[in-house]
């Protein structure tokens, strides 16, 4: 009896443990519960809980919280747990010793990891403008805002040698240069560019220097700030990490670098990256107008490119920017949008002349001056737009949109400064120029593209006229050879023809010979070609050569005799001029043009203008 009644009492016991358990653990599970039993608040340890500072073989214990048991309790209630979740929780439950130790980011090889980033650049000229780039930051303190000029001459030089064993680029400025500590920051620091918050300048990542890596294997840098102090030179290696050395330039160097200013060169390209195209001083030339149109406008600066394997005074190439007006562009769009957010964008779109075109650059985005890429190809901006193809894709829309003002705006440059970064307010940017700009463009495209479309028209009528002139030659040499065919021999010896005399020049629509042939005096026997009847009338005779007819596209013609326009006319023969109706369905269905407006000639179009 008394047996039964302690087991009664344990089970009774166990019930209650149970459910206080339960009852403790959805407390916990919803916040509700009260402090902890002071055997398992932070800081007193269970009789079977770990010393501080006692380590494992892999490492220090892990800290064990409160905020874990709670998590394990709550499975237990959930009845969400595994045999791995009980050990878990027998852990958590005896080890609630807090842990704390500080730690600190650590690479293994920043030369690596430097390479993989630099990866993400696409070309070798997008690797040169890095170094171009920082030119322009080290004058920009130099640089008078109102007179848009700098207080002193500025050059800057780019040096090209193409040789494919020795192929190098090299930049060389005249600007402030580079103290030894700048100097050893910018060549083996990477995100600490002092440039950060400087809303005039634009290399604010602290990578551009680095951008080396992805071309060649070495960069050498010599800078110096002032007259007084020797020249210094740091060369690193694209595999190096440590013991990179700054020394004073070598005799030559003082030559390269006579004033105060930085030269920077790139030696042991990489094969796939010195192209003939890549290190071509035209080509280099082309790409530094197109990436600092914004810039090269300022006064009292001089950019230019050589080739260093040519004479010093035979290959030299001044960079300019291009003058839209003076080359007869249409400027439809030039206004300062207020982007919001500190930004602002500067527009000028303008429509070319089409065999002016190649003079300009395609419209492209700029970030404070410095080129971001053609508008059409930042994918960010066009894949929304409707018109990404009939405007934004126009190989006759030129200019700009340069984004100036602050540097935590919505549309930020990426790091290689070919795209914009996906922020918060990009799409109202975006939005914002596309309601500006695009409606105007658009009206200003089909105008043009009207205007060209009818000029081609006009040399389709040219083609189709010379066309039926090739058909008439063709045609009679084909009649030729048959009389020569169907002569007979003892025709000709029986009577012999005169003597020949001197035969008439052959004018330019065809053989006079054949003339003589088809005249009343000697009418022949041969099928005339297609044409209209040849009236008895003398004076009122048209030709009957297709090589006397000519083609004219028309923008319309009469209807039928009842006047419906729906079935108007294909085409009519006014005089000798065969009229085709450009407005008629079927040329309407076949004919089709370019964005641009040019014509597509294709057997579709062919077979319905024969």
């Amino acid at each position: 009896m008394a047996r039964s009644q302690q087991s009664r009492q344990k089970r009774v016991l166990a019930s209650a443990s149970k459910l206080a358990g339960c009852c403790l653990g959805l407390a916990l599970l919803l916040g509700l519960a009260s402090p902890l039993p002071s055997f398992m608040q932070k800081g007193t340890p269970s009789p079977t809980s770990s010393t501080p500072g006692q380590e494992s073989q892999g490492g220090t214990t892990p800290a064990r919280t409160p905020r874990v048991r709670q998590r394990a309790v709550a499975a237990r209630v959930l009845g969400k747990e595994d045999e791995k979740q009980v050990e878990d929780e027998k852990v958590a439950t005896t080890a609630d010793v807090d842990y704390v130790r500080t730690l600190e980011l650590h690479v293994s090889s920043p030369a690596i990891l430097l390479n993989h980033i630099a990866d993400r650049y696409s070309s070798t000229s997008r690797i040169l403008m890095e170094f171009v780039d920082n030119a322009f930051d080290s004058a920009e303190s130099l640089f008078d805002h109102e007179t848009n000029s700098y207080q002193r001459p500025i050059r800057i030089e780019v040096a090209v040698n193409s040789n494919r064993k020795t192929a190098s680029l090299t930049v060389t400025d005249n600007c402030g240069g580079m103290s030894p500590e700048t100097l050893g920051r910018v060549t083996t620091n990477v995100g600490e560019s002092q440039k950060r918050g400087q809303n005039f300048l634009n290399g604010q990542f602290g990578f551009g220097m680095q951008a080396f890596r992805a071309c060649c294997s070495t960069l050498s840098v010599r800078s110096r700030a002032e007259l007084s102090k020797p020249l210094l030179e740091i060369v690193v290696d694209r595999e190096q990490s440590m013991d990179i050395t700054m020394q004073e330039a070598s005799p030559e160097g003082y030559s390269a670098v006579p004033e105060t200013g930085t030269q920077v060169t790139m030696r042991g390209f990489d094969e796939q990256w010195a192209s003939k195209e890549a290190l071509s001083p035209d080509f280099v030339a082309v790409e530094i107008e197109a990436h600092f149109e914004r810039l090269l406008s300022r006064g009292n600066l001089m950019v230019t490119v050589r080739d260093e394997t040519a004479p010093r005074d035979s290959s030299t190439h001044l960079c300019k920017t291009p003058d839209y007006a003076q080359h007869g562009a249409q400027i439809v769009v030039q206004e300062m949008l207020e982007l919001g957010g500190g930004q602002r964008a500067e527009v000028l779109l303008a429509i070319a002349p089409q065999r002016g075109a190649e003079a300009f650059s395609p419209a492209r985005f700029f970030a404070k001056g410095r080129r971001i890429g053609n508008i059409a190809s930042i994918t960010s901006f066009t894949k929304d737009s409707v018109h990404r193809w009939d405007v934004w894709s126009h190989p006759q829309l030129v200019g700009y949109v340069d984004i100036l003002g602050s540097d935590t705006g919505a549309l930020r440059p990426m790091i290689t400064r070919d795209e914009f970064k996906h922020t918060r307010g990009r799409l109202a940017s975006y939005k914002a120029l596309a309601d500006l700009c695009e409606e105007p463009l658009l009206a200003a495209l089909e105008g043009v593209n009207e205007a060209r479309s009818m000029k081609s028209l006009q040399q389709l009528e040219d083609v189709l006229t010379e066309e039926l002139r090739r058909v008439d030659k063709q045609e009679k040499r084909e009649q030729r050879k048959q009389d020569k065919m169907t002569q007979s021999f003892t025709e000709d010896e029986a009577e012999p023809e005169p003597e020949a005399t001197a035969e008439p020049e052959a004018s330019a629509e065809g053989d006079q010979s054949d003339l003589a042939q088809e005249s009343p005096e000697a009418p022949s026997e041969k099928e005339s070609p297609p044409g209209p009847e040849q009236p008895k009338d003398p004076e009122e005779s048209k030709p009957n050569r297709w090589a006397d007819f000519k083609v004219s596209l028309v923008d319309g013609l009469p209807g039928d005799e009842d006047g419906d326009e729906v079935q108007s006319k294909r085409s009519a023969l006014v005089g000798n001029t065969i009229m085709v109706n450009v407005q008629h369905g079927d040329f309407k269905r076949r004919y089709r043009h370019t964005r641009s407006g040019a014509p597509k000639i294709d057997e579709r179009l062919c077979s319905c203008s024969a």
